[in-house]
Order: C-alpha cells, then sequence, then structure tokens
C-alpha cells in the first residue's frame, strides 16, 4: 500500500484477502503481487481515493522556537469538501481565541502569518468537519483537526553574522554575510547603517561594499560590526576569523595520557611547523580518531577533549585546517570496572549423557569484555552434573531435566551474575515420522488419510494422540514397528496436523507437524 508492505495486516488465503487498512484521507495506491513457488508472478494494482478529510500543519513547526513576533503559517487541506475552517490560538494554556490575523483560507492550503505575538508558550489549533468522520461515540461532529505547539521567545535586537570561511592562509579573503534583527525578531538589514571594524587593524583590508575581508599577515582577528537599531538602541556582533602564516611543514600531536579506561577522556594539543621547524601560531585544527566508534569530540579547540568508551588502540589526529597536513598520536582504551556478567549456553538444550561447555563474558558499562577477572559457574539442581573446574571447561549432564547454569564474577565483584537454563532431555524418547500425507500438500477435501511411524515406542503402553485426541496404532503392522494410520478432518485453509506421543516410562512428549 502506497510502496509499503501490508500483508502482516491481513488474512490470505488461496481464493481471498481480507482486512482492514487504516489510511488517511486523499489517493492511495494497492498492488497486490502472486508469486506461483518460481520466478513467476502475477501483479494487479489499483488506484483509489479515501474521501476522508485531513489538515495538516507545516508551519508554525510543532515544537520549534521562534525569536520573532511574527509566525509563519502553512496548512495543508486535503479533501474537505468546502467545510468550514476554524483557526484558534491559545497562550500559555489559556483560554482559545478564534484568530483572525493575517491568514488566508484556500481550498487546499492555509497561508499567511500569525502577527504581534508576544513571548510565550503557543498552541495552534486548525479544525473543520467531514462528514465520514463522524462517530456516535467519539467524534459525533466528525471533527478534523491539527494542532502545532511552539514557542516564542524573543532575544532583543542583534547581528547574526556568516562568514564563508573562518580559516584561511595569508594571503586570503573571508566573504562576510549579515543580518540585523530589531527587537521584534524583524529583518532590518536593508534599513540600518553598520560599521565595520577588525581587531587588530594591521593586515587587514575591509570593503563594506562588496562584504569582503583581505588579510596578507598571519595572526587571530575579530571582525566587530556595530548599528543603532533605533536612535535609543545599539547593537553590535562579532566574529573571528584564524589566519595562517604559512602552509604547515608537519604537526605534532601530544595528549595528557596515552592509556585510560573507557569511559574516561583525554586532553589533546597539536601544534603546527614551518618547513624549517618554526611553530605557526593561531594554527586551527580538525580531530579526527581511527577507528570512530566509541569516541565523542567534547571540545573541538586545542587542546581537544574528547572522550572514548570504547576498549582498544586508537589513533588521535588533528589536521591543520584548510590542508592535508596531519599528525598522529596512539592512546590505549582498556575496558573500565566490571558492570556485568554474560553468560552464553553453546545450546539452550542436550540430551542425557552429553555435555556443554558454557562461555562467560564479564563486561564493563559500555560493553566492553573485561579479561583481567574470571568467573566461577555453578549448577542447580546438580544431580548427575560432572564438572571439569568451577572457572571453566566441560558440564557433563547424566540425567535429565531443566538445570539452571550461572556464573559469577570473582571477588569483590561477585555480586555479578547471570543464570541461563538448560534443558536436557531423554535422547531415548520415541521419534515420530509423517510419512504422509507430504508437507505442503494442496487437498479438495474435508479430511486427510494421515501415516506414519514412532520409533523406539513401547508398542502396548506409549500413547500417541492428534491435537489432544487420543489415536490407536494399526494393529495390521509389526509390533515393533508403531505404525499409525488415521482420518484427520480438514478445515479450510491451511492446516496444521500435530502428532503427539507420551513415552509411558518417563512421561516425555515427543511431537511432530505437518501444515496442509
Amino acid at each position: 500500500m502506497d510502496g509499503v508492505e501490508i500483508q502482516d495486516q491481513l488474512t490470505i488465503t488461496q481464493t481471498q484477502i481480507s482486512g482492514t487498512i487504516l489510511l488517511d484521507g486523499g489517493p492511495h495506491s494497492m498492488t497486490i503481487t502472486i508469486f506461483d513457488g518460481t520466478d513467476a508472478q502475477e501483479s494487479a494494482t489499483v488506484d483509489f481515493n479515501v474521501d476522508m478529510g485531513k489538515i495538516d500543519i507545516v508551519e508554525p513547526e510543532p515544537g520549534a522556537e521562534y525569536n520573532k513576533v511574527d509566525i509563519p503559517i502553512l496548512v495543508n487541506i486535503v479533501n474537505m469538501n468546502a467545510a468550514t475552517i476554524h483557526v484558534e490560538l491559545q497562550k500559555d494554556g489559556g483560554s482559545w481565541v478564534d484568530y483572525t490575523g493575517d491568514v488566508t483560507i484556500g481550498s487546499d492550503t492555509i497561508t499567511g502569518e500569525l502577527l504581534f505575538l508576544s513571548e510565550g508558550d503557543y498552541n495552534l489549533h486548525i479544525w473543520g468537519t467531514h462528514p465520514n468522520h463522524v462517530d456516535p461515540d467519539v467524534n459525533p461532529d466528525g471533527r478534523v483537526e491539527d494542532y502545532s505547539f511552539f514557542t516564542v521567545e524573543l532575544i532583543g535586537a542583534h547581528f547574526e553574522i556568516q562568514l564563508d570561511t573562518n580559516t584561511i592562509t595569508a594571503p586570503g579573503e573571508v566573504n562576510v554575510d549579515y543580518q540585523v534583527f530589531n527587537a521584534a525578531g524583524v529583518d532590518v538589514t536593508g534599513e540600518t547603517a553598520v560599521s565595520w571594524s577588525v581587531v587588530p587593524a594591521g593586515g587587514v583590508t575591509i570593503n563594506e561594499a562588496q562584504q569582503k575581508l583581505t588579510f596578507v599577515e598571519p595572526g587571530f582577528f575579530e571582525l566587530k560590526l556595530s548599528a543603532n537599531v533605533t536612535a535609543a538602541e545599539f547593537i553590535e556582533g562579532s566574529a573571528f576569523i584564524w589566519v595562517n602564516g604559512v602552509t604547515p611543514g608537519s604537526v605534532e600531536v601530544e595528549l595528557n595520557t596515552n592509556q585510560i579506561s573507557a569511559g574516561d577522556f583525554v586532553f589533546a594539543t597539536a601544534t603546527a611547523y614551518d618547513e624549517n621547524d618554526v611553530e605557526i601560531p593561531y594554527t586551527q585544527f580538525v580531530w579526527t580518531t581511527f577507528p570512530t566508534y566509541g569516541v565523542t569530540v567534547l571540545d573541538g579547540g586545542n587542546p581537544a577533549m574528547i572522550e572514548f568508551t570504547r576498549a582498544g588502540t586508537y589513533t588521535v589526529r588533528a589536521t591543520a585546517k584548510g590542508t592535508g597536513i596531519f599528525g598522529e598520536a596512539q592512546l590505549t582504551v582498556e575496558a573500565g570496572d566490571p558492570f556485568a556478567v554474560d553468560l552464553i549456553l553453546p545450546d539452550p538444550v542436550i540430551n542425557e549423557g552429553e555435555f556443554t561447555t558454557p562461555v562467560v563474558f564479564i563486561v564493563d558499562q559500555y560493553g566492553n569484555p573485561i579479561t583481567t577477572v574470571s568467573a566461577d559457574i555453578t549448577v542447580f539442581p546438580t544431580t548427575g552434573v560432572v564438572m571439569d573446574s568451577p572457572a571453566a571447561g566441560d558440564i557433563t549432564f547424566n540425567d535429565n531435566g531443566a538445570f539452571s547454569v550461572t556464573g559469577t564474577a570473582e571477588s569483590p565483584w561477585d555480586g555479578l551474575h547471570d543464570t541461563e537454563t538448560l534443558t536436557v532431555i531423554d535422547a531415548t524418547a520415541p521419534q515420530i515420522e509423517i510419512w504422509t500425507p507430504e508437507r505442503g500438500l494442496w487437498v479438495n477435501d474435508e479430511a486427510v488419510q494421515v501415516h506414519g511411524i514412532v520409533n523406539g515406542c513401547d508398542y502396548l503402553n506409549d500413547t500417541i494422540q492428534y491435537s489432544g485426541d487420543p489415536l490407536v496404532y494399526n494393529l495390521m503392522a509389526p509390533p515393533s514397528e508403531c505404525q499409525f494410520d488415521a482420518s484427520i478432518p480438514l478445515q479450510y485453509g491451511l492446516n496444521i496436523i500435530e502428532i503427539t506421543v507420551t513415552e509411558f516410562s518417563s512421561g516425555l512428549d515427543s511431537t511432530v507437524s505437518r501444515s496442509r
């Protein structure tokens, strides 16, 4: 449906597909494809329209925070059939108010602005009615609606400054784009005179008309913009530019430590040098690690602060911005303190007389295996259990039943443990074979003849059943073969035939099934 698989929502038989699908109002497309068990297939597609109205608020974006008093509104309207559309606004959980500002309600959209809003939390409610949505118990009016919660928080008059880059090599240029907003969050750039300055002023040329800075000397510079938004309101904004004197010849990286535990962080410091091994000041760096998993760069400055949560050996790299020159340092991350025990059984079910070899992992809070802490393994009950060692090795089970296998960390972490259940079965329990009908057989009848054999059974005492109803063994077959032959009733659709035999001596059940 509309490109999404929906077969798990439907009931499918050989002659009918049925079920209920929840759809929005509007156009939809459904494709049904039938496979014949080979590569051949047949498909059919039907396009249809659901005459169920829908209202979808696009703007204000739900959950958004706006720093202005005029908020754009865009609402999509689908199949509302010329219904009357209502626009309501609520502030700070107060009363709902019909909004009649700069809003245009069309047949398929609502556009405009919510004007002159003050600071606060708002809820926009758009609704109408549609006859196909009427539910006497839940929605008697047939209301179709949508909500959008948003916040208005004014931050006062301010600059927003964007640089095309904040790191260059002298001589070089930086392009500047900016906007000026008044206290209401309205863009007043075109009507505001702006003054430019750069600190320090040496080695830089300002071209206000082209909004461009040209640097001929290295250094760390601050661009300052200032303006009077009103006669009484003066604002400033700034941005920083790093100018390298030359392209580095090399980069060195130093760590405050070369070994930490998972969950800790390191401080990494990078230094750039020219081809004469003279340090290049003001160089900025991009920090990366190899591998990258379990790594968070908490602070990408210089020094950088980098956190590691996965154990292993890492390479910490600093690359001079705007160049391919980098330096590296190695870091070893050890697993942290024990946090949990994970016991794994190779197979949760074994035969009586066989052995299993449990594997126990002790991990820290980030899932890193800890190899320096051992664990003991215990089994309950202990009847018929033979262990090579409490710490490791094979465990042999000479009795059947359910056993609890527990791995416990050594002291002082012996409060950490994990338990799995192992089922030991009697390998001599009867085994069932259904000879006919074959699996997946198609029949056009009310019953099917089921024929099979029980290997290793007690002809006189072991009981055989179909879906809880007792069957009888075929007395015409040799007693040693324990054959059965029964007519099993069928229902329309897929049938599962399940035969169960219960061993008299142990009470153990064996079950086998066939789908028809």
